[in-house]
């Protein structure tokens, strides 16, 4: 857990990713993890400002820092091996350091209730996980999207969806 000034700012852009990167040394994840459900790793990142308006505000807030730090990140790492760099793909993982990882925001004025919570964070998960996941069987796969599905309201923010199916 890392707790952060302003979203926006590209200092702070710089401290998340290394501070993510110091996270992926101290706490490893295997390209192959063991076990039914594989290894679970998460990085909660906090943020004080700005104080977000709406879900369209946050989208704006959230890409300015992935676009900060894909900036950097770039100039010290090439994308992590066996995820696409196209966000089009269903194979795209956002690629911090030596990790490829998907991402969840959360904040006060989140379309989906789930995703609301009085302190804006993110949640950098790795997405080997997912494969592990997908590995256990496309059944119980399917069967856990849907129930996180059926809980949400459906979205105002257009680029809100399943992966590899909406545009992101």
């Amino acid at each position: 857990f890392c707790a952060y000034d302003n979203i926006t700012d590209p200092q702070v852009a710089e401290g998340v990713l290394h501070d993510i990167v110091r996270f992926q040394q101290e706490f490893e994840v295997p390209a192959k993890p063991k076990g039914p459900r594989g290894i679970f790793r998460t990085m909660l990142v906090a943020f004080q400002m700005p104080e977000i308006r709406d879900e369209i505000h946050g989208a704006e807030v959230l890409y300015s820092l992935l676009n900060n730090m894909h900036g950097i990140n770039s100039q010290y790492y090439g994308w992590t091996e066996g995820f696409s760099n196209n966000p089009q793909s269903p194979d795209f993982g956002f690629s911090a350091g030596e990790s490829a990882h998907f991402i969840a925001y959360f904040h006060p004025h989140a379309n989906v209730p789930a995703r609301r919570s009085d302190v804006n964070f993110i949640v950098f998960n790795s997405h080997h996980v997912i494969g592990a996941f997908k590995a256990t069987g496309m059944d119980n796969y399917d069967k856990a999207k849907a129930i996180i599905r059926g809980r949400q309201v459906p979205s105002i923010h257009p680029y809100l969806g399943d992966h590899g199916v909406t545009e992101e």
